[in-house]
């Protein structure tokens, strides 16, 4: 037996949720619209830049801006490598009040 993924009904008050929630998402796309394709992301090719690359990232996606999903994927590998964690022990130790 198959399960529809989702039930018509004409219940006023389901109906009404459901339109208002289609409106949002319709005026969200208006103020947000999707960027325009500008090619596969290609980190920088040194290490320092690609550390930076990932930070410039993470600060667009906590600024609620929209991520590419190029981008997206390079940073869930990236932030596993030992290079980005050195990086990140580096800078976290750099900006502690005991730090030479």
């Amino acid at each position: 037996m198959s399960v529809p993924r989702h039930q018509v009904t004409s219940d006023p008050v389901v109906v009404e949720a459901r339109q208002a929630f289609e409106q949002r998402v319709k005026d969200k796309a208006k103020l947000d619209p999707k960027p325009k394709a500008v090619g596969r992301f290609q980190p920088a090719s040194t290490p320092k830049e690609r550390f930076q690359d990932a930070k410039d990232i993470i600060a667009k996606s906590d600024a609620g801006k929209r991520v590419g999903s190029g981008e997206a994927d390079w940073l869930r590998s990236y932030i596993e490598l030992p290079e980005y964690r050195g990086f990140q022990k580096v800078e976290e130790f750099a900006k502690r009040d005991d730090a030479g």
